[in-house]
């Protein structure tokens, strides 16, 4: 079993989490051609690295293929996607889908996969045609694929932060 609690950081403690990640040396880092510092922290006692296969491996295919019939075919009919905003649902995934997906011609190019839990893990160079005003580039955002047989049933998608250098023993 997993606890999730965490003790209260010490006084001027910047990461109360930090401790968590001590001594762990198995760190997944970007390909050099990333943005420099970028490395993601997956522990392989519970992480896996892997390959998207079944409904993510489609997901990421028609949506580099700006395929908009394909890529909702991938969700369940009350799935939910969260990237800032929450929609639930095949309508509003699929509005969302051809209004910020395929609309803003997005590109999907993963760097890390992994499994983690029953959890697909995608780290990815995200690009395409949208305001990229205030965005780091490379824009390296995660996706979080909740599966259940064939279908997507929940995706969260967040830019995160590089894993600092100090967690990645």
């Amino acid at each position: 079993m997993h606890d999730s609690t965490v003790d209260p950081p010490p006084s001027g403690e910047s990461n109360p989490g930090a401790e968590l990640l001590a001594g762990h040396s198995d760190a997944l880092t970007l390909p050099p051609r990333e943005a420099e510092g970028w490395g993601h922290y997956l522990p392989r006692r519970t992480c896996h690295e892997q390959h998207p296969t079944g409904p993510v491996q489609g997901y990421i295919a028609a949506s580099n293929a700006f395929d908009g019939d394909a890529l909702i075919a991938r969700f369940a009919d009350d799935a939910l996607v969260n990237y800032r905003r929450e929609f639930w649902g095949r309508d509003a995934i699929r509005a969302w889908l051809d209004r910020e997906i395929i609309g803003d011609k997005v590109t999907t190019n993963p760097t890390a996969t992994a499994e983690h839990y029953g959890e697909v893990i995608v780290h990815a160079v995200t690009d395409g045609e949208y305001d990229k005003t205030g965005l780091p580039d490379p824009l390296v955002l995660t996706y979080y694929f909740t599966v259940r047989g064939d279908r997507i049933v929940r995706l969260i998608i967040v830019r995160n932060e590089p894993t600092p250098t100090w967690a990645q023993h």
